[in-house]
């Protein structure tokens, strides 16, 4: 698969931050908030009970749950 995300490969990108507080503060600074909300979360719950991992999907307000 030939990668288009790299400066000189895409004429739309000039230059990709490596520091991720430079990226954050330049996202706050213009405004553009929408992009946090596309943000991903992962964490595991080692030895829960059945009730709880279920009522954990059942009230999952705005997320997606796999289990």
């Amino acid at each position: 698969m030939l990668s288009v995300l790299g400066p000189g490969l895409n004429s739309n990108i000039t230059r990709i931050r490596t520091d991720q507080e430079e990226h954050l503060r330049n996202i706050l600074a213009s405004a553009h908030g929408s992009v946090l909300e596309h943000a991903s979360f992962f964490f595991i719950l080692h030895n829960a009970s059945r009730v709880v991992t279920h009522e954990l999907a059942r009230h999952r307000a705005g997320t997606a749950v796999s289990q």
